[in-house]
């Protein structure tokens, strides 16, 4: 079991935390000793302070031991003067003045001199930690002693074993360094701190004791040319002294002008300006008047004026960008044309822009549909991509009303009303599916009995619209339509349903049910009517899409009203 240790204190473990977190790390500043209350105390992690302190003073350095990285070293130097006590136990504290560690170690004791015998104590301490990056010395050089060994090994980082500096950034002395002779420069100071340059103020080949200067650095590679003589050379190797007639006749033999050389050249005739194949000879101004443009060929073109652009006839002479800028077109001339944006597509009103294959579709955005009729509830999935949902819904047909006719009597029943429409434009941004309910078409009327209601349709929680009302019986005589309904919630626009037709019997022999009210998306046009004083009956016909159902129609018999129809939604994107 270890007898002697160091640990960090509750304080210190949350600073060590605080310093990885934020990356600002710990600043260690002083290091405080002392007897233990005369017993060697156990280091407790809840400690704020020292049981028997006798010293703190700062700290002289610290450094991560070399055999292990996690180990921070931690050291003081007690003078001579100071003790007359033991040290059992050691702390250390941040700058904040807070005991971040805690350490006991084997008891030792510190004279002081006045006791006849003194030394100068080192302590140290050894902290294991996380990473001793987190912690750093704060001292004051001032106030602070060090070892022999600390002192040694700086000495160390200036003087070799033989004394000789190893280490020295600036000379005690500051020198001057100049240049003389065939080039010159003025006197820098060179005291050892940094790197010097001397700029050269002046060459004077003259000034050498000997050689020349070759021709990849700028000379002739030889000496004196000569008396009226100057040097000649091709780029290459030394150059040669030539007389000014040998030189001419040198330049005329080999200096003919090519795409990369200057030199000589012929001049073409109008034939070889023509031709356009020549690729040795120069074109002089009036050799470059033959060559004009044609059909055929490229050459000099005038430039067609305004008026000649805007009539565009001409067919010899050349448009500018200036005058094609100003050639635009209009509804009874070809020209250029800016296109539109897809804002003004939209917007519908610009008369001087194109539209493109592209901006097309913003006139026609539905990409696809998908249409619901039949009663119950559906899920409605949403496309990939998809945020906005157009839906028109339509609630249920009320049913056409039933006929009761005794003998020789006819009667006939109403039609049923058409549930309510509404439109509404829906974000569905990030929902995989809406919830649709379509209502149920009201049941037709049996005999004297009216027809029922039409149920409510709804898209989510977003729409609803309501189902239209049954027609009325008829009883040995006419009867009632049922009103077509009105209600709906949630919608940009609504639509009442169709009321229901009036049902009704003429002269005795003419019985004319009614027909169902309609809807945006739905009708019934199918009533049943009879003639004569036969017993007989005629059902109604049913409505569909949210239509009403028609009213049943009879002479000296019963029938039945027709079903509403169920309600129905289409739903575009």
């Amino acid at each position: 079991m270890t007898t002697f240790f160091g640990i960090l204190t509750k304080v210190g473990e949350a600073k060590e935390a605080n310093a990885k977190a934020l990356g600002v790390p710990v600043l260690i500043a002083e290091l405080e000793v002392g007897d233990g209350g005369g017993v060697s105390p156990t280091p407790d992690r809840e400690q704020t302070a020292l049981i028997g302190p006798k010293r703190r003073a700062q700290i002289n350095r610290s450094f991560v031991d070399p055999s292990n990285p996690a180990w921070l070293v931690i050291e003081q130097v007690i003078p001579e003067q100071v003790g007359g006590w033991w040290i059992r136990e050691l702390g250390l504290r941040d700058a904040d003045g807070d005991l971040i560690a805690v350490a006991n170690c084997p008891p030792t004791y510190k004279p002081q001199l006045a006791e006849g015998s003194a030394r100068t104590q080192v302590v140290r301490m050894v902290l294991q930690v996380s990473s001793s990056k987190d912690f750093t010395l704060k001292v004051d050089p001032s106030v602070v002693l060090a070892t022999r060994g600390y002192v040694d090994a700086g000495l160390l980082q200036k003087l070799d074993k033989d004394g000789t500096a190893v280490a020295a950034v600036k000379l005690a002395n500051a020198r001057k360094i100049s240049a003389s002779g065939a080039a010159t420069a003025d006197a820098v100071e060179f005291d050892g701190t940094k790197d010097i340059v001397l700029p050269l103020k002046e060459l004077d080949a003259g000034k050498t004791t000997k050689g020349f200067l070759p021709v990849a650095h700028g000379g002739t590679g030889q000496g004196f040319p000569g008396l009226n003589k100057f040097f000649i050379g091709n780029g290459v190797g030394s150059m040669t002294a030539l007389d000014f007639y040998e030189a001419i006749a040198d330049l005329l033999d080999s200096r003919n002008a090519t795409q990369v050389l200057t030199g000589l050249v012929a001049l073409a005739n109008a034939d070889e300006t023509i031709a356009g194949q020549n690729d040795t000879k120069a074109i002089t101004p009036l050799g470059l008047s033959y060559l004009t443009s044609t059909a055929g060929r490229r050459g000099l073109i005038r430039l067609a004026s305004m008026a000649e652009v805007l009539a565009g006839q001409d067919t010899a002479n050349a448009i500018t960008a200036a005058t094609l800028a100003a050639l635009t077109a209009t509804s009874a001339r070809r020209g250029l044309i800016q296109i539109a944006t897809a804002a003004e597509v939209l917007v519908g009103n610009e008369t001087l822009k194109a539209v493109t294959p592209a901006t097309i579709p913003q006139l026609f955005p539905i990409r696809g549909h998908r249409f619901y009729n039949s009663a119950g509830v559906h899920q409605v999935p949403v496309p990939n991509g998809v945020t906005r949902f157009r839906v028109l819904l339509a609630g249920a047909g009320g049913g056409g009303g039933g006929a009761y006719a005794n003998a020789g009597k006819g009667a006939v029943g109403g039609g049923g009303g058409g549930g309510a429409s509404a439109c509404a434009l829906i974000d569905v941004s990030g929902m995989p599916f809406v919830t649709l309910t379509i209502g149920a078409g009201g049941a037709g009327g049996v005999a004297q009995n009216s027809g029922a209601p039409g149920a409510a349709s709804s898209f989510g929680a977003f729409l609803s619209v309501s189902g239209g009302l049954g027609g009325g019986a008829g009883i040995d005589g006419s009867a009632n339509g049922g009103a077509g309904a009105a209600s709906a919630a949630g919608a940009d626009y609504a639509i009442t349903g169709g009321a229901g037709g009036f049902g009704s019997v003429r002269d005795g022999v003419y019985a004319i049910a009614g027909l169902g009210g309609n809807t945006v998306l739905g009708t019934n046009n199918t009533a049943p009517n009879l003639t004569g004083s036969s017993n007989a009956g005629v059902n109604g016909g049913s409505g569909y899409n949210g239509a009403g159902g028609s009213g049943g129609a009879a002479f000296g018999a019963t029938a039945a009203g027709g079903k509403g129809g169920d309600g129905a939604a289409l739903i575009e994107w």
